[in-house]
């Protein structure tokens, strides 16, 4: 039954009590009250003749039906089918049985005469269920059940074609539904739209489109700066790192206008992720820890990052002087607290490109080489030059340590770290001749000492004793006479 046939029941019932008011002269006849003609509808169902338990009955049954009628929502052109019930269906007139009960009474002979007359000229009375939503029930089914189509955007990229050039990829847009905007719909749908019967709603979805533009992206066809860096043949996990790292940020796109975090591509630092476990600098030690090495690989894009003079919003000094770069020319990161970012201040988007690798020299030593990509606008006779000055050095010094850790008679050795004071400067040229000298960062390496560490484990308190003595001397050539004495006595 359509709304528009029902009577809304407060009305009726003030209706029926002005009439009520308006025949109250003829209250001198004393007439038996009769119940007259009165006729009264729950939606299809003639209530006249029914107890407050049987009208109850049907109301029952009726949301019973309502609660097992399918309603199908649109996600997205994918239709999802669900029962009203699913929704927290609920009758929101919870007093529609004394309502109707109400619209029932009987009155004396004129008044009902009055009553008889309202009914021939207007027809009986139609009651319906006003039926409601749960939002939260709303909200929870589309959550899990519509949300399947949710897909992010892609964004147009660039990737290198069997010839070695640039080409753009396909952008995708990305959309999702709208899951508190569709609860609101699905509630309000059944309040004011639906009474019964299968039905559709399409639900509300976000469409976010992919960014860039064919135009934008051809432009990405000069090479803004290059950088290199060497490692050592030093371990087989070293060199997995450098490899994890590089690759993770190798084919990166960075759109104009935005920031990008090395940290973020790289992390986390875990075997899961790839990496193995090479030696790391920490709290002025060189330790092993997972994923050692990938300082290397920011500091190799951060100097790329300088020739193509991209911005840079963050960069950190290592706590020592790496043996890969120049002095404050590295740029060191750790999860938590060192980050290399740099921005995008270019017209069109730069192009990421990293590959490790043999150098191809006599040493066995591999390569870091880093390349960015994008839009020349620079004046093809301005050159850039980096240069490294230190401005003060504390050398190293010589420590020994006995330790537990280690067994009696190993003596294990590590090379410390010169403290080091260091400047750099940027340096512009147009055809040839300096135009500019700014100075570009300061860092300050803190000295390691060089380190004898003396094992005794094992060892008696007397052997310790002489260790102690010797180590005291600053001396490693004392150190072995005196182990050669203990391994003769002990």
């Amino acid at each position: 039954m359509s709304k528009g046939r029902k009577i809304i029941l407060g009305a009726a019932a003030a209706l029926f009590v002005g009439l009520l008011g308006l025949i109250g002269f003829a209250g001198e006849v004393h007439a038996e009250p009769d119940e007259g003609n009165v006729k009264i509808y729950l939606e299809d169902v003639d209530v006249t003749e029914m107890s407050d338990e049987e009208i109850q009955a049907v109301i029952d049954a009726k949301m019973s039906a309502y609660a097992t009628t399918p309603i199908d929502l649109d996600v997205y052109g994918q239709n999802v089918s669900i029962i009203a019930g699913e929704l927290g269906l609920y009758r929101a007139n919870s007093d529609l049985v004394d309502t109707i009960s109400s619209l029932k009474k009987r009155g004396n002979i004129l008044q009902q005469y009055a009553i008889d007359k309202y009914y021939e000229e207007n027809g009986p009375v139609f009651t319906g269920i006003s039926l409601d939503a749960n939002y939260d029930n709303c909200y929870a089914l589309v959550s899990e059940r519509c949300t399947f189509t949710d897909e992010d955007p892609i964004d147009m990229t660039l990737e290198l074609n069997e010839i070695g050039a640039l080409v753009p990829t396909e952008k995708r847009d990305g959309h999702y539904v709208q899951v508190e905007e569709s609860a609101h719909k699905l509630q309000n749908f059944i309040q004011n739209e639906w009474h019964g019967g299968r039905s559709q709603v399409i639900l509300p979805v976000k469409v976010v489109p992919g960014y860039g533009t064919v135009e934008q992206f051809e432009q990405c066809d000069s090479v803004l700066g290059t950088a290199t860096t060497r490692y050592p043949n030093i371990g087989v996990d070293r060199d997995t790192n450098l490899r994890v790292a590089a690759g993770k940020l190798n084919g990166c796109v960075v759109y104009p206008g935005e920031t990008f975090s090395v940290l973020d591509h790289l992390m986390p630092f875990t075997e899961e992720n790839g990496y193995a476990t090479a030696p790391v600098f920490l709290n002025g030690k060189v330790v092993d820890d997972i994923g050692g090495g990938a300082c290397q690989i920011s500091t190799t894009l951060y100097q790329a990052c300088l020739y193509a003079e991209l911005e840079i919003v963050e960069r950190s000094a290592h706590s020592m002087m790496t043996v890969y770069c120049d002095p404050a020319m590295d740029a060191a990161v750790a999860e938590g607290y060192k980050d290399f970012k740099f921005r995008n201040n270019t017209d069109s988007p730069v192009y990421i490109s990293s590959s490790v690798g043999p150098s191809g020299n006599e040493l066995g030593d591999g390569i870091v080489v880093f390349t960015i990509y994008g839009h020349e606008t620079r004046d093809p006779n301005r050159t850039i030059e980096f240069r490294s000055e230190v401005t003060n050095r504390e050398k190293a010094t010589t420590v020994y340590e006995l330790s537990n850790s280690e067994d009696f008679g190993m003596v294990l050795y590590a090379d410390g770290h010169d403290g080091i004071d260091a400047v750099s400067y940027k340096i512009v040229k147009m055809n040839g001749e300096v135009v500019e000298e700014s100075v570009l960062n300061h860092a300050n390496y803190q000295m390691s000492p060089n380190t004898y560490t003396i094992g005794i484990k094992g060892a008696s308190s007397r052997a310790i004793s002489m260790l102690a003595d010797a180590a005291a001397t600053e001396n490693i050539d004392n150190v072995y006479d005196t182990l050669v004495e203990l391994y003769d006595t002990e």
